[in-house]
């Protein structure tokens, strides 16, 4: 990916965290995620950001930290 963030990182700011699971989710409820958007935070590749992505980021995290 083109992207300069880590995979997860949805609120940029150079670490994944229970953060950026919350940004996951309101991007899954607003449902205007942006490509770049996606490109970070569509942990399971199903090119779209849902719920479960918010769960894996949370796991990333934990096993991460």
């Amino acid at each position: 990916s083109s992207s300069q963030y880590k995979k997860g990182d949805l609120d940029r700011n150079g670490v994944v965290d229970a953060n950026d699971a919350s940004v996951a989710l309101e991007l899954y409820k607003a449902q205007n995620a942006t490509a770049e958007d996606v490109t970070i935070g569509d942990m399971d590749e199903n090119d779209l950001i849902d719920a479960n992505d918010a769960s894996l980021i949370l796991e990333y995290y934990k096993t991460n930290n």
